[in-house]
């Protein structure tokens, strides 16, 4: 699995597709380290190949069937939230970076049923996302904020207090 977050995108057709619905599909017990191990190692990474990652990570997740990518988003966001706060944000920075450069690749996920997925975190992981969504959003440039926000749902924009 060594560089898997490196190489090989265009490589293969939906590589990035093939990894996130690979991860989706492991038990739990294995889906967590995994991910976790991935995810603290993502601060380390040059900025444009952070980007890289986001980007194929957002392209291919609106073809995933909802309820195999929902699982991954839960997983993904209850790792988030035990992260410290530089590496959590990071990680949302990218993100943030990533969809406010192109909104049109999230434009095509189920945002409801994503909102359903964090609603159901425990209040201190909520508090922890929501905290870092807050500090990143406010120190982006207007036009940015602006495209992340409209496509945010009013009632994530409600629990993110944003």
């Amino acid at each position: 699995m060594e560089g898997m977050w490196l190489s090989g995108y265009g490589e293969t057709d939906n590589y990035a597709g093939n990894i996130i619905a690979t991860l989706a599909g492991l038990p739990d017990f294995l889906r967590k380290p995994i991910l976790r191990r991935r995810m603290s190692e993502f601060p380390a990474l040059p900025a444009d190949e952070q980007d890289e990652i986001v980007g194929h990570a957002l392209e291919a997740s609106p073809g995933l069937p909802f309820p195999v990518f929902a699982k991954l988003f839960g997983t993904w966001l209850e790792v988030l939230a035990g992260m410290g706060e530089a590496e959590r944000g990071v990680l949302l920075g990218a993100y943030a970076r990533g969809i406010a450069a192109a909104p049109g690749r999230v434009a095509a996920l189920h945002m409801d049923g994503l909102v359903a997925v964090f609603a159901h975190m425990g209040p201190a992981g909520r508090e922890a996302l929501s905290s870092s969504t807050r500090r990143i959003l406010g120190g982006m440039d207007p036009e940015s904020r602006r495209r992340i926000l409209l496509m945010t749902p009013d009632t994530a924009k409600d629990m993110l207090g944003v």
